[in-house]
This record gives C-alpha cells, sequence and structure tokens, in this order.
C-alpha cells in the first residue's frame, strides 16, 4: 500500500514541513513568491527528551510552533525508523502494476513482514538520455517501505501535537530536495554525497546525473558519530562501490556535510578513507528567499540552516 496521504500538493498550499529527529524537532514553512518562486517564511528548532513519552514529545511540538509563530497545522512530516528500509531499484520495463507487485515482493522479503503489516512508497528517477535503439527502458527508482505500526505511531504523535499530516517523507530524501532546489550550476554538473548528520543517524544521498538520487540511511550504536566515523566512512566507501560500479555511474566527486555540526576528527577521517574532498554545508546563506522573521530566527539560533536542512526539504516537498 501506497504511504502517500494525499494527492501532489500545489504551491498555494499553506503547508510546513517537520522534522522530529533523534534530539531536535525542527520546522520550516514556505509561501508561493510569484513569479515561479517560493519564500521562507517561518523557521525554527527545539530540542526535546527522545526518550520522554508520547504525550511530552507532542508538548513540544506544540511549543516550537508557539514559539516560530507558525501559521498553518498542515504538515508534510519525515519519518524516521530503524526498520524502514531504502532501497535503489532498477526493473526493464514494467507496467504500474507490474512495478508495484514486484516492488511489494522486495518490500516483503526485505522487512521479513506479510504485506499487510508494510507500507511503501517509491521515487521514479528520471529516464537515461542516450539508449541505445531498440533498447528497453528501465525503471529505476528508490523504493522505501517500513512497518504499518512504525506509520501510525508517528501519525499518532502529530495527531496528538495538533497537525494535519498529508505527506510523508524520509530525511535522505528530504535533504536531497532541498540541496536540488538551492545547488548552483556547477553543483548541478558533479556528483556529490550528501550527509545530513543526526546524533546516531546519517541521511545520506547521492545526486547524480538529471537530479537522480541514489539513498541510504545510516546508523551508529555509538555515542556519536566521531566515535563511529570508520563505521561511517566505511558505509559511504560501499555505497560509492555500488554506485559506481554496480549502477555503473559516475565516480562520486564530492562528499558535502549538513546537519549536526561535524567536528574536525569525523571531517578527517571521512576525507582519508574516503579519499574525497569533504565539505561542510549550511544551506542559510543559500536560500534566497527569506523573510526578515527567518533571518531574525537565524541569528538567534547557531546552525540553523544545517539543522533545519531535513525539515527545510520537507517544507518545499510539492509532489
Amino acid at each position: 500500500m501506497k504511504w502517500t496521504l494525499s494527492p501532489a500538493l500545489s504551491r498555494e498550499e499553506d503547508v510546513a514541513g517537520i522534522d522530529i529527529g533523534d534530539r531536535t524537532i525542527a520546522a520550516a514553512r514556505v509561501e508561493s513568491e510569484p513569479p515561479n518562486g517560493l519564500r521562507l517564511t517561518h523557521a525554527g528548532c527545539l530540542d526535546y527528551d527522545p526518550a520522554a513519552p508520547e504525550r511530552q514529545t507532542a508538548l513540544a511540538v506544540r511549543a516550537l510552533w508557539r514559539k516560530a509563530e507558525i501559521p498553518t497545522r498542515t504538515v508534510c512530516s519525515c519519518l524516521h525508523s530503524r526498520a524502514t528500509a531504502v532501497r535503489y531499484f532498477q526493473y526493464p520495463n514494467l507496467s504500474e502494476e507490474e512495478l508495484d507487485s514486484a516492488l511489494l515482493l522486495e518490500a516483503e522479503e526485505t522487512l521479513q513482514l506479510s504485506r499487510d503489516e508494510i507500507l511503501m512508497d517509491w521515487l521514479l528517477n528520471e529516464q537515461r538520455d542516450g539508449a541505445a535503439a531498440g533498447e528497453s527502458a528501465s525503471k529505476e527508482g528508490v523504493l522505501v517501505a517500513t512497518p504499518r505500526t512504525d506509520v501510525e505511531r508517528h501519525l499518532s504523535l502529530l495527531s496528538r501535537a495538533g497537525l494535519f499530516p498529508i505527506v510523508l517523507d524520509i530525511g535522505c530524501l528530504a535533504v536531497a530536495n532541498l540541496f536540488a532546489a538551492l545547488k548552483t550550476a556547477s553543483d548541478a554538473s558533479k556528483v556529490v554525497c550528501l550527509v545530513h548528520l543526526d546524533d546516531r543517524r546519517a541521511d545520506v544521498a547521492i545526486l547524480f546525473t538529471g537530479n537522480r538520487i541514489c539513498p541510504r540511511t545510516v546508523y551508529t550504536r555509538a555515542a556519536s558519530w566521531r566515535e563511529s566515523s570508520d563505521h561511517l566512512a566505511s558505509c559511504l566507501t560501499d555505497l560509492f562501490k555500488y554506485h559506481e560500479f554496480k549502477l555503473r555511474q559516475p565516480a562520486v566527486e564530492q562528499v558535502i556535510l549538513t546537519g549536526r555540526p561535524a567536528d574536525d576528527d569525523l571531517t578527517e577521517a571521512l576525507r582519508e578513507q574516503t579519499r574525497l574532498p569533504v565539505d561542510r554545508w549550511d544551506p542559510w546563506p543559500d536560500i534566497p528567499w527569506k523573510s526578515a522573521r527567518a533571518d531574525r530566527w537565524a541569528r538567534q539560533e547557531p546552525d540553523l540552516g544545517a539543522r533545519l536542512a531535513v525539515g527545510l526539504g520537507a517544507a518545499l516537498r510539492r509532489e
């Protein structure tokens, strides 16, 4: 069963993005700005206790909504669950019905759950250019599958907080959406790997030809990513090899870190083990469409743009 909760949003929808992370709740709201742009109007972050009962987390969400003065209760929310499977897929040309069946079977095998216990969705990548004459087109993209109980638990929390979720997203797709919206022409020509760091989760997305994406979510059992730099570097290296040799795509050229501040030791470890340039990205200076209210938030909150990256990406969700 598809997990998108409503049809695609229009640019006239009053929608906010929310990301309930490992320790921080981040939210942002955008609105249309003629002729064809969007303007960031509200943004904010608030730390909470992830071990607290649902009621306390819901109260923290309500407190952030008041603090950031967000006028809408309609949201696109990011679901974070260790049980969620994020898989790149590639099949010969299939009908929509055939693709649905193939992906459902893949989700069942990955999660080891029955189809009634699974919710899933997928994103189709743009078709490759220059296919050989007579070559059958393939369907490729990203499958996201998760236990139904995790979605229901997340929706229960949002409802308790007084929010109306109409779309669910995942962190690696949301941060990729933000980067794609802000990237320059030089960015667009590169194969880059985005890594959004939370306390114990890294949302990873390789962006390559034509806004195509190869995502992965990585978790650590250590207290911080600094203590688990080898694990993160190993996961990134494995993903780079899969992207280059299995998918037959150009090699990754750069690693871009955002989210929680990465200390110098972690950054240097990633540089050494991936043998790639590793740079820190704060999206805030790259956002051309900000209100004075949003800029005031940035002055009050250090690293707001990086901490808000997933929430901003969710706020930009339009399909």
